[in-house]
C-alpha cells in the first residue's frame, strides 16, 4: 500500500521531534537545566498533536518550527 504525502509528512514531522529529543536528551545528561525545560516544552507541544503537523530542527543556539 502506497503512503499518502500527508502521512509522508506525518512520518517525516514525528522523526524530526525524535531527533530533537534526541539532541536536548544530551543536556540533561550534563545536569543542564535547559535541556530538561527544552524536553517538558517539547513533551507539551507533542501532547496538543503538533508533532504531526509541524516540522522541527534545531540551529547553534536556536529551536526552529515550520508548518507545512
Amino acid at each position: 500500500m502506497k503512503k499518502s504525502k500527508k502521512d509522508c509528512h506525518k512520518i517525516d514531522f514525528i522523526e524530526s521531534w525524535n531527533s530533537i529529543e534526541e539532541f536536548y536528551s544530551s543536556f540533561i545528561e550534563s545536569s543542564s537545566s535547559s535541556g530538561k525545560d527544552a524536553l517538558r516544552l517539547i513533551k507539551q507541544m507533542q501532547d496538543l498533536g503538533l508533532d504531526e503537523k509541524n516540522k522541527s530542527w534545531t540551529g547553534i543556539d536556536d529551536f526552529h518550527l515550520i508548518k507545512e
